[in-house]
This record gives structure tokens, C-alpha cells and sequence, in this order.
């Protein structure tokens, strides 16, 4: 059962959220070296989900277990077990059976629904492809690490809207209890997320920060918090360092200063950063990030930024001279605006969830449209003020069926056979995306 899969790099992988105890790599490579270069125990078990009876439904809510239909309890190695939150059956789709899927996997057959792998006893390094069975309507998958007493360890978005396989691959100094995926779409009545090649073990890991930004660890180098330019630097060299300027470097990518969780003080002016995140830095006090011409994103919302706390950490804010710079994330937009001591640009705004300032809202796109009639049998009416540039239909399975890129606001669909189906609206404002009924 000991085979090497292929793993794929991830895409669009956003962290949501994460403890420094927590390293997550781009590939399989990258993980199994550190895994060699890291862990005391570097021992990986593997399961393929192969060399059992691989059918479309399992109908067995946890595997590995004595009475599952599809597999013999001796096909799975020892360690981990896979079910549904709700208990819900399981699907396992064998390598090639939908969309090209590569490798046999295992996941939900509900919609959305959040599969839990377990590991008992807990292990330090997973591995796994994901999977989802969707493509072109721009969703999104979420997996999520947890650790002893049910902590949360880490929260990743993974972009699955161009349907394919993406690794996930993670060591934690922390023991990991159990690994939660799901598919953040509420529109499929089957396929989730799937789940495929799975690594676990090794023990007594030590994760190292990565510094992808070679001027960043130079500057580190220079100040005695790192000997070598490898691209990561050990966290208990850097997270009691309480004051850092990094100004006039042209540095363009500041990955690790999350890990300077003690610093206070912070300057960054003069850089080439587009984003810049210090939402994990919690006793920052002075924050000067002026000047930065290509910065487009701030986020200070540390959850020590609001006047109801005791004492508000952040004091003092320099943002100001940032042409690009539209969004400053904070706790509380009221507080940051009554500040005295915050300055920003007039083109900037606080928010709160500047991904959802920023964005086109969906929401308030579907509010100014209505279809009818739903059912429909025939010619489907979309009513819209403004301007549509095309209607795209989908099947459950993701695959499109209909397309008009004509701005018409009457389609007929009596060419569909009878079901649900995805309706999505390409307007001046944005997408929006329709659950209908086809008699």
C-alpha cells in the first residue's frame, strides 16, 4: 500500500487564520523535506484509498470501520479514521470515474457537508489532494487544522473553481487531532469536497518561518536573528523582538512577520509591499507603514485596536502618502476614526472586512435582480435595470449546458431536460448566481 502519489501545488491559498505552530507548504517536496529537515520522528504512514471495493456510493458514515460495504477493515492502515460531521454516507470515487479525477478519494455525498479526518494518536504532518466537483463558478473550499482540546490551529480558502486536484500540506509543532474540509458552495445537491493520498505521522517537529522575501531575512541576518539566507528563519530567534525598521529596502513581500508576535514598534516606509498583514501581532503599540506607493491593503485588526478593551494596544498610525492604499482592516471602523493618532490617506477607508468592502458584493447585485417564473418551463424572464452580458447555465455537476451572451432578458430554456439547475448572471456589477427549476 506503500505508493507515491502524485501531488499537485496548491492554488489560491488564502490563510484565514493560524497559529505560529503551524506550517503550511506550497508542495509535496518542500513538505517532505522539511518533514526530513525538522521532525525527530520523520516516519510518513500513507493511505491511498486503493484495494478496496471502489464504487460510487460507500453508504458507510466512517472509515475505517468494521461493517463499511466497500472496503475490508484490513485496507486501511492504522491511525486515522474519515466521517462526515452528521454522519452522512460517505462517496469514494475511484480514480478516473468523474471529471478525470486522478486518484481514488473519499468524501461526502451531501451538500457542503464537513468531512473530519481524525488522527489517533495525533501525528505532527499531513498530506493530502484535495478535490471538488465544481468548475467555472468561482468556489471555494475550506480546510481547517486542529490540535489538542479542540483548538483551532489554522483556517485555509483554497480557489477550486477550476475543478482539479490541490495539495494541502502541513507540519505543526503542535500535535494535530484532526484535519476539517468542506466545500464552501450551498448550491450542489452532491459532490464536496473530496479527499485523496494521504500522509500522516511524524513527531516532535520544529517549524520553521518562512521569509520568501530575501532582503527581509538579509535585514534579519544583519541584526543578528538569522545566520543563513535559506528563506526561513527559526521563530524563537525573532518572536521577543519587540521593535523592527525595515524602511527604504525595496522590500516587496513581508511573509513572517506574523511570527514577531512581541513587537511593538514597526516601521515600514519606503517599500515596494502591495498587502501587508499584521492582524497576528497583537501588542503592536507604533505603526508607521507611510510611503509605501504600491501598498493597496492594510490589516490591523489584531482584536487590540477597539476602544471597549481596557487599553487600546495600537496607538499610534502612520499610513499616510499611500496613493494605492483603499482599505485599512481594523476592529472597530468608529474607534479608528475617532483616533487622534491614526492618520491615513482621504482615498483610504476603515473597514471591518475589507475583502467585502473591496469586493463586488454579490449580494447587493441579487437584490436588484428577479427571475420568474421558477419553475419554468419554457422562457425564463430576468429582470434587471441595469445592463447583463451574458447568462450561463449549469448543471449540479458544474457542467455548462447554456449560454446566451446576448443582453437579452428573456432566455429560453425548453431545450433542458427536466431538473435543477445553476443560473449565472454576468451583469455591469458582477456575477450572480440563481438556483432554478427546469419542468
Amino acid at each position: 500500500m506503500k505508493r507515491l502519489l502524485l501531488f499537485f501545488t496548491v492554488l489560491s491559498l488564502t490563510s484565514i487564520s493560524f497559529s505560529q505552530n503551524l506550517q503550511v507548504f506550497e508542495t509535496f517536496d518542500e513538505f517532505q523535506t522539511a518533514v526530513t529537515n525538522n521532525c525527530s520522528n520523520t516516519e510518513l504512514t500513507f493511505e491511498g484509498f486503493d484495494n478496496g471495493v471502489l464504487q460510487n456510493l460507500c453508504n458507510v458514515p466512517v472509515l475505517p470501520d468494521p461493517n463499511q460495504q466497500c472496503f475490508s477493515s484490513n485496507e486501511f492502515e492504522a491511525g486515522f479514521s474519515i466521517q462526515g460531521l452528521s454522519q452522512t454516507n460517505l462517496a469514494v470515487l475511484e480514480q478516473g470515474l468523474w471529471g478525470g479525477i486522478p486518484i481514488n478519494a473519499v468524501g461526502p455525498n451531501s451538500i457542503s457537508e464537513t468531512v473530519l479526518t481524525n488522527f489517533n494518536p495525533s501525528v505532527n504532518a499531513v498530506s493530502f489532494s484535495t478535490w471538488e466537483f465544481v468548475e467555472g463558478l468561482g468556489y471555494t473550499h475550506q480546510v481547517e487544522v486542529y490540535g489538542e482540546s479542540d483548538q483551532l490551529l489554522g483556517s485555509y480558502t483554497i480557489d477550486s473553481s477550476s475543478r482539479g486536484l490541490y495539495g494541502f500540506h502541513v507540519i505543526s509543532d503542535e500535535p494535530i487531532t484532526r484535519i476539517e474540509t468542506k466545500s464552501n458552495s450551498e448550491f450542489f445537491s452532491t459532490a464536496g469536497v473530496f479527499i485523496g493520498g494521504l500522509y500522516f505521522g511524524a513527531s516532535n517537529c520544529t517549524t520553521p518561518i518562512l521569509i520568501p522575501d530575501p532582503i527581509f531575512e538579509q535585514l534579519l541576518i544583519s541584526l543578528g536573528y538569522d545566520d543563513t539566507l535559506d528563506g526561513a528563519v527559526a521563530k524563537e530567534n525573532i518572536d521577543t523582538v519587540t521593535t523592527l525598521d525595515i524602511s527604504s529596502l525595496d522590500i516587496s513581500d513581508l511573509k513572517g512577520i506574523e511570527a514577531f508576535t512581541a513587537l511593538e514598534n514597526f516601521t515600514s516606509a519606503n517599500n515596494l509591499l502591495t498587502t501587508l498583514d499584521l492582524s497576528n501581532n497583537i501588542n503592536l503599540d507604533q505603526v508607521f507603514v507611510n510611503n509605501n506607493g504600491q501598498l493597496t491593503t492594510l490589516n490591523l485588526k489584531n482584536g487590540n485596536n477597539r476602544s471597549s478593551n481596557t487599553v487600546m494596544t495600537l496607538s499610534t498610525l502612520d499610513a499616510t502618502n499611500n496613493a494605492n492604499l483603499q482599505c485599512i482592516q481594523v476592529d472597530n471602523v468608529t474607534d479608528a476614526q475617532n483616533n487622534p493618532n491614526w492618520e491615513k490617506d482621504a482615498s483610504a477607508v476603515y473597514s471591518e472586512d475589507c475583502a467585502l468592502t473591496l469586493s463586488t458584493n454579490p449580494i447587493d447585485v441579487s437584490s436588484l435582480i428577479s427571475i420568474y417564473p421558477n419553475p419554468v418551463k419554457d422562457v425564463l424572464t430576468i429582470d434587471y435595470l441595469k445592463t447583463i452580458n451574458s447568462v450561463e447555465v449549469y448543471s449540479l455537476e458544474g457542467k455548462l449546458v447554456f449560454k446566451n451572451n446576448e443582453q437579452n432578458t428573456s432566455i429560453s430554456l425548453n431545450s433542458l431536460a427536466s431538473g435543477i439547475y445553476l443560473l449565472k448572471i454576468n451583469t455591469d456589477l458582477g456575477q450572480v448566481v440563481k438556483k432554478i427549476i427546469k419542468e
